[in-house]
C-alpha cells in the first residue's frame, strides 16, 4: 500500500479520536466543574489553556514542518495528545488539569496541521472531507455515551482514559511508518521550495481574510457544542439525558454533513458550498436564539451542526489558492492559531456575559458570529487575483 494511503488511513483514525475528545468536554464540563469546585462559567479558563497550546502550535507549524518533516511532526503531536488526554482524565488538581489542556491543545495543533497539509498536497478534496467526516463520527458517538455514563453515577474521568487509546495506537503506527514518510518528502503545497518567512505571509490580505474566517468558524462551532448542553439543562429545564442526546444530534448532523460532502466535494465549487453552508448557519443560530419551544431550539442545533460540517475542510482547501502555494504552510498554521483564538473568544465571551445576564446570551452571539463569517467569506471571494472561489 502506498505511504500516502496509509497516512490517510491514520489521519482518519486520528480525526475519529479527536472528535470524541472534543465532544466529550461539553457534556462532562458540569461534572468537571463540580470536581474542582468551579462555577460553570469557568469553562473559559480551561478553553483558554487548550486553545493557548493550539495557538502556539499554529505559529510554529510552518517552521517545524520544514525542520523536522511531516513524520516527526506527527509523532510529536500524537505524543503530546496522549499526555494531554491522560492529564484530563487523571489530574488530581485543577492546575494539572489545565496543564493537560495546554499540552493537548498544542499536540492537536501540530498533528492536525500535519495531517491537513499532507492530505491537501497528495489527495483530492473528497478524501480531505472524508478525513474530516471522521471527526464528526467521533463527536457523534461520545456525548450521549458520556451523558448516560454520568447519569448512571459514573465518573467523567473514565471517558478521557478510554479515548487515550487512540493516540497510543497511532503513535505505534507512525513510528513504524516514520522512515517511509520521511522518504516521501514531497511536503504540503509549497513546502518543496520551503515556506516563505512568516512576516511575508502576514502581509497578504488573503491571510487575514482566511484567519478571520477560521476564527469565526471555530467560535461558532465550539460555542454551539460546548454551551448548548448547559443552556438546555440549566436555563431551559431540559433533563440531562435529553440534552446530551441533542448534543449528540448536533455532532451527528455535523458528521452526516461531512459524509455527504465527501461524495460531492470534487464536483462543487468551494465558494458555492461555503456560501450555502454559512447561510444555513445563520438560520440555525436564529432558531436556537428564538426557541419559542424547546423543539425549535433542538432543530436549530441540528441544523447548525449540518451547516457547519463543510466549512473547515472547505477553508483548508481554499488556503493555497487564497495565499499562493509558497505561503500555504505558514498560512495554514497561522489560520490554525486564529482558529484557536476563535475557540476561546466566542465561548469565553458567552461565559463572561452569562455571569451578568443569563445563558440565553449564547443565541445572539451565535447569530452574530454566523453573520460575520458569511460577510467575511463574501469579501474574501472578491479579492483581486484570489483563487479561493474555485
Amino acid at each position: 500500500m502506498k505511504t500516502s494511503t496509509v497516512v490517510l488511513i491514520v489521519g482518519f483514525v486520528y480525526f475519529l479520536g479527536l472528535g470524541m475528545t472534543g465532544a466529550l468536554f461539553g457534556v462532562s464540563w458540569p461534572s468537571i466543574s463540580q470536581t474542582f469546585n468551579l462555577p460553570v462559567e469557568a469553562l473559559a479558563f480551561v478553553t483558554a489553556a487548550s486553545t493557548g497550546g493550539f495557538f502556539v502550535a499554529g505559529l510554529i507549524t510552518g517552521q517545524v514542518l520544514t525542520r523536522i518533516g511531516t513524520g516527526k511532526m506527527l509523532l510529536v503531536g500524537l505524543v503530546m495528545r496522549l499526555v494531554g488526554t491522560l492529564g484530563y482524565g487523571l489530574a488530581p488538581s485543577l492546575w494539572l488539569f489545565l496543564s493537560g489542556a495546554a499540552i493537548l491543545g498544542m499536540g492537536s495543533g501540530l498533528a492536525g496541521s500535519a495531517f491537513n497539509m499532507y492530505v491537501v498536497a497528495r489527495h483530492s478534496p473528497s478524501r480531505l472531507n472524508w478525513m474530516h467526516a471522521m471527526f464528526g463520527i467521533g463527536a457523534t458517538i461520545s456525548p450521549a455515551a458520556m451523558a448516560a455514563w454520568i447519569e448512571s453515577g459514573g465518573s467523567w474521568r473514565l471517558g478521557y482514559v478510554v479515548v487515550a487509546v487512540f493516540p497510543v495506537v497511532l503513535i505505534a503506527v507512525v513510528m513504524l511508518l516514520l522512515a517511509r514518510i520521511e522518504a516521501d518528502r514531497v511536503e504540503s503545497a509549497g513546502a518543496s521550495t520551503g515556506p516563505s518567512h512568516i512576516s511575508e505571509t502576514l502581509r497578504l490580505p488573503g491571510m487575514w481574510i482566511g484567519g478571520g474566517l477560521f476564527l469565526l468558524y471555530t467560535g461558532v462551532e465550539v460555542a454551539g457544542g460546548d454551551w448548548s448542553f448547559t443552556l438546555f439543562t440549566q436555563e431551559r429545564g431540559v433533563d440531562v439525558v435529553t440534552a446530551g442526546t441533542w448534543v449528540s444530534v448536533y455532532w451527528g448532523a455535523f458528521m452526516v454533513g461531512r459524509v455527504l460532502l465527501a461524495f460531492i466535494a470534487d464536483h462543487v465549487r468551494s465558494v458555492t458550498m461555503l456560501r450555502g453552508a454559512m447561510a444555513g448557519a445563520i438560520v440555525a443560530s436564529i432558531l436556537i436564539w428564538w426557541n419559542p419551544v424547546n423543539t425549535v431550539g433542538f432543530a436549530g442545533l441540528a441544523l447548525l451542526g449540518l451547516s457547519l460540517a463543510p466549512i473547515f475542510a472547505g477553508l483548508v482547501t481554499q488556503t493555497p489558492g487564497r495565499v499562493g502555494p509558497h505561503h500555504a504552510a505558514n498560512a495554514l498554521g497561522l489560520q490554525m492559531s486564529a482558529a484557536a483564538v476563535g475557540a476561546i473568544s466566542l465561548p469565553g465571551l458567552a461565559g463572561f456575559l452569562a455571569q451578568y445576564a443569563t445563558l440565553e446570551v449564547i443565541g445572539p452571539l451565535l447569530v452574530a458570529g454566523a453573520i460575520l463569517m458569511f460577510v467575511l467569506h463574501e469579501a474574501g471571494s472578491r479579492l483581486p487575483g484570489s483563487d479561493a472561489g474555485g
